[in-house]
């Protein structure tokens, strides 16, 4: 919507690299002289890391902004002020945007992310960031627990965890975006639970309360149906792990538990993923799987 398509094959090579959105994406190959064609340095630009757009045509589509926000994470490259400001500029086409174009880049994060964290931030500094999770920035947490800063800053290393595992255990689309929103999505409930308790910061219930904000955000990014209750219910149960100490873990209350995912032992499986990838998110502290994680799976088996 907004734009119109020019069809022209007469149009110089200039004139058509300036349709592009990104230098990266600018560049063209001469395939009777195998001669690469570089008219705006997208190669420096490349090996630099650096996302810079193109031309003033950038503001043809808003979409490119939710371009530059996967390729940020795609490949660990970041965006310039310049291009911030421009994708600022946009922001008041967003609502013009269609769900399902929305949602193919979002799939991109959740598939092809290296740094899920740069996009997210780079949504965050051209105020693109949907509220759910930009609700999240400053929101207190117990430094015990969680030395590594405030809520935000957990869930970017959370989701940069959630992304190493995904592809540690070569996961398909569909468990990879499983992973990945619910990664993102599983501390929303902090922001509307979180307290001081007199000692200390505490967040009590926010898995559940987290629920109906997950719901709300993955209707936001076109998140297709299928994906969208198995994703709610680890976000619901992903603290439930705590509750299965060496010294209360039995097989009654495991299967019990297993009976609440949907999918049962498969989900198991997409939950013990998503708790390491918690865990993981709280630097210095170690990651891996917490042992009340692992005292499930050892029952389960």
């Amino acid at each position: 919507k907004g734009f119109t398509i020019e069809i022209d094959p007469f149009m110089s090579l200039e004139d058509a690299v300036k349709r592009r959105d990104l230098t990266i994406n600018a560049l063209m190959w001469n395939i009777l002289e195998e001669k690469l064609i570089d008219l705006v340095w997208g190669v420096q630009d490349i090996h630099a890391g650096d996302l810079r757009i193109v031309s003033d045509k950038f503001d043809e589509d808003p979409l490119r902004v939710l371009r530059v926000f996967q390729f940020a994470s795609r490949f660990g490259f970041t965006a310039s002020i310049g291009l911030q400001d421009r994708c600022y500029s946009l922001l008041k086409e967003k609502e013009s945007l269609v769900k399902e174009r929305v949602w193919g880049e979002w799939e991109k994060w959740c598939t092809k992310s290296v740094k899920p964290s740069f996009g997210i931030e780079f949504l965050n500094q051209c105020l693109w960031l949907e509220d759910e999770v930009a609700d999240l920035i400053g929101v207190q947490q117990d430094p015990e627990y969680h030395p590594e800063g405030d809520t935000y800053v957990h869930t970017l290393h959370v989701v940069d965890a959630a992304s190493r595992i995904r592809r540690r255990e070569n996961l398909d689309k569909d468990d990879s975006i499983v992973l990945m929103l619910a990664a993102l999505c599983h501390d929303f409930g902090k922001k509307v639970t979180t307290k001081w308790d007199g000692e200390r910061w505490v967040s009590p219930n926010h898995a559940n309360v987290g629920v109906n904000l997950t719901r709300k955000f993955l209707d936001k990014i076109g998140c297709p149906l299928k994906y969208r209750t198995t994703i709610e219910t680890l976000v619901d149960e992903h603290m439930e792990h705590l509750n299965f100490t060496e010294k209360n873990a039995n097989a009654r209350g495991v299967r019990r538990f297993i009976n609440r995912l949907v999918n049962g032992e498969t989900n198991l499986r997409m939950l013990g993923f998503l708790v390491e990838a918690d865990h993981s998110g709280r630097p210095p502290l170690a990651g891996g799987v917490p042992q009340t994680m692992q005292n499930i799976f050892d029952i389960a088996a």
